[in-house]
């Protein structure tokens, strides 16, 4: 029997280093990829943050481009924890400069708009959407930061914490006082 020894995959925080290190360095291919990789759910996170697609957008492209030119990352977290970091701090900046409006509806709209799903289950959904949407933006937005992680981005309590720059402790609480405050809100709701 021949029992050859395989060599072990790379450390993922390797990969990540040395793909951020080739798009730093002008690697056209690597910065792609790393924007394909990162960057839906960055927008995601950051749309329901500003609740705005264009600001969202502009936070994404700006974050983008510090992570290409500036950006110091160690391998302490996984490249998209370091990333979602970025964006999470730009939408927080953006959160305090301006107010946050009501959903735009015809920008949901062109979001959720599909041609498989039957009409009336379609608007059900729109309008749970956007409930939820609208209840989101009455949390505080770091319980809106972190929920939206842990609900659209799979981000673990550690994500959380190493995103938001606190204690694992301090993520698990802030995530539970997000869940029953958007729990509370929501049973509010005529």
């Amino acid at each position: 029997m021949n029992t050859r020894l395989l060599p072990s995959p790379p450390d993922k925080y390797e990969e990540d280093l040395a793909l951020l290190f080739s798009a730093q360095n002008g690697d056209k291919r690597a910065a792609t990829r790393l924007i394909h990789a990162l960057g839906p759910n960055a927008h995601a996170l950051a749309w329901r943050m500003v609740n705005n697609a264009a600001e969202a957008q502009d936070i994404v492209q700006e974050a983008f481009l510090k992570l290409l030119k500036t950006a110091r990352y160690e391998g302490k977290s996984s490249l998209s924890t370091f990333f979602y970091a970025m964006v999470s701090n730009a939408c927080l900046d953006s959160l305090r400069k301006i107010n946050t409006e009501p959903l735009d509806e015809d920008e949901f709209d062109r979001k959720t708009a599909t041609d498989d799903v039957e009409p009336g289950r379609l608007l059900s959904f729109k309008q749970q959407a956007a409930t939820l949407q609208t209840t989101l933006l009455k949390l505080s937005p770091r319980q809106r930061l972190a929920i939206s992680l842990w609900a659209y981005n799979d981000a673990s309590i550690l994500d959380i914490a190493q995103t938001l720059h606190i204690e694992v402790n301090a993520a698990n609480q802030l995530l539970h006082r997000a869940k029953v405050n958007l729990k509370t809100l929501l049973k509010e709701k005529p």
